[in-house]
């Protein structure tokens, strides 16, 4: 059976009438707020830790091989000193064969000459050197200078004495009368003659030399007189010669007080008695002599012959 149309419209009508109503403002029922979902943290791998090196096994150690004891060196040889020498100050100096001027001279030293010292006599006048003329000589100390130690050098003991000169003979008393006896003929003059002598002394100093100035002829001359004559000195401390030259020199250069001079020679000086001469080619003595006294201060003697 079919119902009217009618009444199926208004029951569907009440229904959306109901239902506006309930929408309008004021008059709608609180509404429950959806629930919150809660977050869940998404899950984060930790990394792998890391895995500690390992503990290095303590490997023990090694025994280091004893070294062998090193040798000890032997003690180093002490370098001999140098041994002293002697430098000779004096030209045409005498070495000796003893410590004395009564030793001959065996021979002569120049300045600058080094002579190896090798002993001494008691008190250090004289030195012992090596070698001349292969053999040991004496110098005077005040002659040489040293260079090096001395300390050690001893004193030589066994120095034989200097020769004694032989005995004169005994002169034979003469008889009363005596026998005649021819005439000698008379000595030949001189040719040269002594024309003048000085000796210089200081007034403060000690000499260690002195010096011979020898003039053989007048200064007034162009040239002096040579021709092979010598200067011949003997002094305490020995005898020396000297040639005479062919032309002036000037001993004191500069010097108002001018001295010419044609020989010149040094000896050690010693105080004492000198003698000079003139003498030839052969060594024969042709002037005068000229003697005199050399002082401790002694420093200069001026010797001239003029020709007869």
């Amino acid at each position: 059976m079919h119902l009217p149309r009618t009444r199926v419209l208004i029951p569907i009508a009440l229904a959306l009438l109901l239902m506006v109503g309930c929408a309008a403002p004021g008059n709608q029922a609180p509404q429950t707020p959806a629930p919150q979902r809660t977050l869940v943290p998404t899950f984060t791998p930790k990394p792998a830790a890391t895995p500690l090196p390992p503990t290095p096994t303590a490997v023990p150690p090694t025994a280091t091989p004893a070294e062998p004891p090193t040798a000890t060196p032997p003690p180093a040889t002490p370098t001999p000193p140098p041994k002293p020498m002697a430098i000779v100050t004096l030209n045409n100096l005498n070495i000796r064969s003893g410590p004395s001027t009564s030793y001959a001279s065996i021979a002569r030293g120049a300045v600058g000459q080094r002579l190896e010292i090798t002993g001494r006599n008691t008190d250090s006048s004289w030195w012992q050197v090596c070698c001349v003329n292969s053999k040991n000589g004496w110098v005077a100390a005040q002659y040489v200078r040293v260079e090096g130690k001395v300390d050690g050098v001893e004193v030589v003991k066994d120095v034989a004495p200097p020769p004694t000169q032989p005995p004169q003979p005994t002169a034979r008393p003469r008889p009363t009368t005596p026998p005649a006896q021819p005439t000698a003929p008379p000595a030949a003059a001189a040719i040269f003659g002594q024309a003048g002598t000085e000796i210089r002394n200081a007034d403060d100093a000690n000499f260690g030399i002195v010096t011979f100035w020898g003039r053989l002829g007048k200064t007034g001359d162009a040239l002096p007189i040579s021709g092979g004559y010598k200067l011949r000195v003997s002094a305490p401390t020995g005898t020396l010669d000297v040639v005479f030259g062919e032309r002036w020199q000037n001993a004191y250069p500069g010097q108002p007080s001018e001295f010419r001079y044609n020989a010149k020679l040094e000896l050690p000086r010693t105080a004492g008695a000198f003698r000079a001469v003139v003498v030839d080619g052969s060594g024969k003595e042709v002037s005068d002599a000229i003697t005199g006294e050399l002082r401790d201060k002694t420093h200069d003697v001026l010797l001239t012959w003029f020709r007869r």
